[in-house]
């Protein structure tokens, strides 16, 4: 297993936004919580975040555990 630093690489966003499909802003999970029609949104990302966390092959520097602890 290395311990080297393992770059994250981000949606890379466009040089000239297109006002007809802005980028949507990121939701505190919070506001989602307390929204009662972000109810299957949040269902999806406790799922996912689920699903994330059970990744287990200790070679993977994608696995939540190796993101979360650099």
């Amino acid at each position: 297993m290395s311990n080297s630093p393992y770059p994250i690489e981000l949606i890379p966003l466009p040089a000239h936004p297109d006002p007809q499909h802005p980028i949507p802003l990121r939701r505190e999970v919070t506001d989602l919580v307390n929204d009662p029609d972000a109810s299957i949104q949040v269902s999806l990302f406790l799922q996912a975040l689920d699903t994330f966390m059970k990744m287990s092959d200790l070679n993977d520097q994608t696995t939540y555990f190796r993101i979360a602890g650099e």
